[in-house]
């Protein structure tokens, strides 16, 4: 994600005179990202990197690793290049009998015939592991009033005496700890009447 975090691993397969396999302790690795050496991240055994994207705007890193044997005698070299991709907001239904509906997210319009429907909203690359997460700040609206709703499923009833219509839902997403994390979904509900 934008100003995410990325976990790279050097995995190297040198094999010494005896045709034993060389562990990455004994191995040296020195890490670079584009020019600029990592050397907090380099030395003997340093076969990960915790890379965390530190450009203001969205920009393609290139990392690069040289791995030398201790004796000098073998070296290998690889990169990766990471893209930063934009957050995502998807949107899914969440039937009382079978639960969220994953299979199918919600985009465009809907038609909704029952008295009241819930939505699950998934934040996809905002640097969590938890769409709960406490950085997360969710802001619903229906009909651009603000919904009651801190979390990332929304239940929305029909008003009585009410069968049809429509109405505008949205959602704004951001990370308050990382504020170029964002994102945003629309919806708009078709209201109709039960055909039960």
């Amino acid at each position: 994600p934008y100003s995410g975090a990325a976990k790279v691993v050097a995995t190297p397969n040198f094999i010494d005179l005896g045709g034993q396999s060389i562990p990455s302790s004994s191995l040296i690795f020195k890490w670079k990202e584009g020019n600029k050496n990592l050397e907090d991240s380099s030395g003997f055994g340093q076969n990960i990197l915790y890379y965390k994207n530190k450009n203001l705007l969205p920009k393609t890193s290139e990392l690069s690793v040289e791995v030398v044997s201790s004796d000098g005698e073998m070296i290998a070299r690889s990169y990766i290049t990471i893209e930063p991709r934009p957050p995502k907001v998807a949107l899914y239904k969440k039937d009382p009998l079978y639960g969220v509906l994953f299979n199918k997210s919600l985009l465009g319009e809907i038609i909704a015939s029952e008295q009241e429907i819930s939505i699950r909203a998934v934040p996809f690359f905002f640097g969590v592991d938890d769409a709960n997460s406490a950085s997360l700040k969710y802001e619903w609206n229906l009909n651009g009033e603000a919904v009651n709703s801190s979390r990332n499923e929304v239940t929305l009833r029909k008003p009585s005496g009410s069968n049809e219509g429509q109405a505008i839902l949205s959602l704004q997403i951001s990370n308050t700890i990382d504020y170029f994390q964002f994102g945003s979904a629309q919806l708009l509900i078709n209201l109709t009447s039960s055909t039960n």
